[in-house]
This record gives structure tokens, sequence and C-alpha cells, in this order.
């Protein structure tokens, strides 16, 4: 892993929030001031294609990148019927449905 993207992943690891690339590269810089914006775009790119963190797509609002470390559940309007769990490697490939769970908890 070159030192770029070490610097990019703990960024995000450490992160409490869901942050832009815009965020990612501004928090690098401070610590890398040589990195470029391009760089931060190629390496978030990299890693959501591995799977080592997940891009956060919201519409209108630019993509937001976020830790990959447990699956994510998503209840319907009617959570009493449906809710749908992402696996830790396939969050943006593919849904599972899985019956509602008594508590209807949210990750």
């Amino acid at each position: 892993m070159t030192k770029h993207r070490q610097l990019i992943h703990r960024i995000i690891q450490e992160a409490d929030d869901h942050l832009t690339a815009d965020q990612i590269y501004f928090l690098a810089k401070q610590e890398m001031p040589s990195i470029a914006i391009g760089t931060v775009y190629r390496n978030l790119n990299l890693m959501v294609k591995d799977e080592e963190i997940r891009r956060v797509q919201l519409a209108g609002e630019p993509d937001r990148f976020d830790r990959a470390l447990l699956p994510m559940t998503t209840c319907s309007a009617n959570a009493a019927v449906s809710c749908w769990t992402s696996s830790y490697r396939g969050f943006s490939k593919s849904w599972r449905r899985t019956p509602a769970p008594r508590s209807y908890p949210m990750i």
C-alpha cells in the first residue's frame, strides 16, 4: 500500500462522518502537502473497487466515503414487511432480502 493510500485509508477510518473526496483531500493535504487531488480521487476509486471502503451516494450530493467494517441494514418505510442487508464485500453489488428483525436495529 502506497503512503498516499495509507494516509487516505487512515483518514477515512478515523472519521466520524462520511467524508467527501474534497474533505479527504483537505485533511490529507494538511499531513502531506505534496498530495494532489487526482491522487486522492484515484486512490478512493481503487479502494472502493478493492472493497476497502464504501462509496455512499445520495441524490444531488457529492459522493461520500466510509469505512467498510460492518454489514449495513436498510429497512423500508414499512419495516414490519422487510429489511435488506448488504454483505460486507458486496455492498454496492447485490442486496439480499432477509426477514425483518423483531427490534428493527439500524447500523
